[in-house]
């Protein structure tokens, strides 16, 4: 558990100190999802669930840090025995740890931020400018994942190809909230009318979306932390009390039995904290 710990603050350290550079590089269109620098190279699914966290460090990055966390801690386990596995397990699931409790933050970012970026089009769009301008000039209303996207439709715009055809591509999103916004834009886009009224109305829909979403988080967030709760407190105790009697992480590691203990406990853990997640997740 320790090492789990040390390992998540590092992992928020470095995305820290990482976050405005990275953000700008991206929006700018000079960073690629993958670093050619990099020693390692992340498989796919790695890749999808560091975006879904939103996290400011690249996956190639992400897995480097892992590996090298594992790898020192691997080393000192000679040194500090009994500890040292506590914290090479910790650093080994760490990871996961991280990027679990962090699913799902791309999303919540970039639903968050498309009333804003509404309002300031139709805003634009009131003040005399065209669509497409309107458009453009909207982009730095928002920030994060969403204005990655929208600076590669601005730039799509700026090539020649049709408002149109841009939104109504974009509008094929598996999220109903950027679904929403882009058939508004396209609609008016290719009808005209009222395209500030139009708009304006399609914030206000995605706010009271996102006052719903968040009231049915807020209602689920008991059941969620005593999942955690119920989760970790294994995982704590079997840590304190390997620190407080060392025999009992050396009948746990040194073993057959205790091994055996050890992976089935280990296991079943896991199983009911994903039980207890997806139930709280259906609930909410």
């Amino acid at each position: 558990m320790t090492g789990v710990l040390l390992f998540g603050a590092l992992m928020v350290s470095v995305a820290r100190s990482l976050s405005s550079r990275v953000h700008r590089r991206r929006v700018l269109g000079r960073l690629p999802h993958r670093s050619g620098r990099s020693v390692v190279r992340a498989p796919q699914r790695l890749v999808v669930r560091i975006d879904a966290a939103d996290l400011a460090i690249g996956p190639d990055q992400f897995l480097t840090v892992w590996l090298a966390s594992t790898g020192l801690t691997a080393a000192s386990v000679g040194v500090l025995g009994e500890v040292g596995l506590i914290l090479l397990a910790g650093a080994a699931t760490g990871p996961p740890v991280v990027l679990a409790f962090m699913r799902g933050r791309r999303d919540q970012r970039r639903r968050a931020e498309l009333a804003t970026f509404a309002d300031a089009t139709a805003s634009a769009v009131r003040g005399g400018a065209s669509l497409s301008a309107a458009l453009g000039a909207s982009d730095a209303s928002v920030s994060g994942p969403l204005a990655v996207e929208l600076a590669e439709l601005s730039r799509r715009i700026d090539q020649g190809v049709p408002i149109v055809e841009v939104f109504s591509t974009w509008a094929t999103d598996p999220d109903d909230d950027v679904r929403l916004t882009g058939r508004a834009i396209s609609m008016v886009a290719e009808h005209g009318g009222r395209t500030g009224d139009a708009l304006e109305r399609t914030a206000t829909v995605l706010r009271s979306r996102t006052d719903l979403r968040d009231e049915r988080t807020s209602m689920a967030a008991q059941a969620r932390s005593s999942a955690h709760v119920l989760a970790v407190a294994p995982l704590a105790f079997m840590a304190v009390s390997g620190l407080a009697d060392p025999r009992t992480l050396h009948f746990l590691v040194a073993t057959p039995v205790g091994v055996a203990c050890l992976v089935t406990g280990v296991g079943l853990d896991l199983l009911g904290a994903r039980w207890m997640a997806t139930t709280v997740k259906q609930a909410a």
